[in-house]
């Protein structure tokens, strides 16, 4: 018998599906190829699962690797030394720069990390995405404030509605993906 949500082979008698968590109910038509339905998964729309385990994560892997490399070898190339003549990873705040190239290609091993976590509907993938997400807005309101602060010299008022801004966004994309994984936590059930 095959899992209706994952196509995947499950033992005959299974309650849930071994690979993806679907809990299972037997439809009683005869038919063993179709005899098993997934209950709760047709009511949960998976769409977002999927774009974020088959492009957002990949799309976060690449684009933090390039930034990284950027950020730690941007000075050494001609081309993009000029689009970096005034940001905060040159000169004397260089060693930002450095640090925050090694941020990002670490984000990048993890984003990978929690795609796979997802993709095997591991029990604490959910956990680890939401983490994930919690640290990127971090990370992020941090290098635009000191961007802001450090090379603008920008005012409290200047810069004030911008992070106030980001920062509201961030907690609610954030929450709507607590929500969305606490709905679907039925999935997640492999170790």
């Amino acid at each position: 018998m095959k899992c209706s949500f994952c196509d995947k082979e499950v033992r005959e008698g299974s309650t849930v599906c071994e690979s993806c968590g679907a809990e299972l109910t037997i439809d009683n038509n005869g038919d063993e190829d179709s005899a098993i339905q997934t209950k709760n998964n047709t009511e949960l729309g998976m769409k977002w699962y999927k774009f974020l385990i088959y492009f957002l994560l990949y799309a976060n892997f690449v684009t933090y690797l390039f930034d990284g490399f950027i950020y730690l070898f941007g000075d050494k190339i001609n081309f993009l030394s000029e689009l970096f003549a005034d940001t905060l990873f040159t000169g004397k705040f260089r060693i930002i720069g450095i640090i925050y190239a090694v941020v990002l290609i670490t984000l990048s091993v993890i984003s990978l990390y929690v795609r796979n976590g997802l993709a095997k509907f591991k029990v604490s993938a959910p956990k680890n995405f939401i983490i994930f997400d919690i640290i990127t807005s971090v990370i992020s309101t941090v290098i635009t404030l000191l961007s802001m602060i450090l090379v603008e010299n920008a005012g409290l008022s200047d810069w004030l509605p911008e992070l106030l801004g980001s920062l509201l966004g961030s907690t609610a994309i954030i929450m709507c993906n607590i929500t969305y994984f606490r709905k679907r936590k039925h999935l997640f059930i492999n170790l």
